[in-house]
């Protein structure tokens, strides 16, 4: 038990930054396969259980390895609908804007790179809002958002005691 508490403190701390680009990058160490991972990640809702926030999604069409889909996601402005167009990736998922009253950009991808025994996964979101606040207030929410999922992400596929 010790030696399983031990190895959970020593894991990395998840991560999120804004890029000089605008875009948020988060990242975390996860004790699970790449392969498996990539398999949860292929459920566009698995993600939104995960992070336990609210947002909803509803596929509305399949196109081989991609999703459309409408997802809407809770904010302190309100909530944020939009219809993005996601797909499987041999490292991981993207998702790309196909329509949005409340985003004028919107652009997703995560990656899982092996790491040792387990996975690194990356995550990248760039948006641009319509809504008339400055970009660098979407910018700092969104980077606590993808903090707490990186979070949410490490308490999933933290190691248990059995």
């Amino acid at each position: 038990m010790l030696l399983l508490l031990t190895l959970t403190a020593l894991a990395a701390e998840p991560s999120a930054k804004v890029l000089d680009s605008g875009a948020i990058l988060g990242q975390v160490s996860l004790q699970v396969a790449p392969d498996a991972l990539l398999q949860k990640l292929a459920d566009p809702v698995w993600i939104t259980v995960v992070d336990g926030e609210g947002t909803e999604v509803v596929v509305r069409s399949r196109e081989g390895d991609c999703i459309v889909g409408e997802w809407t996601a809770p904010s302190a402005l309100g909530p944020q609908a939009y219809v993005a167009k996601r797909c499987m990736l041999v490292d991981g998922v993207e998702a790309t804007l196909v329509s949005s009253d409340n985003f004028s950009a919107y652009r997703t991808r995560w990656t899982v790179a092996a790491e040792g025994e387990g996975s690194l996964l990356t995550y990248e979101i760039a948006v641009i809002s319509n809504l008339m606040v400055p970009q660098y207030f979407v910018n700092s929410s969104t980077r606590k958002a993808v903090l707490h999922l990186m979070g949410q992400m490490q308490k999933e596929f933290a190691p248990t005691a059995d």
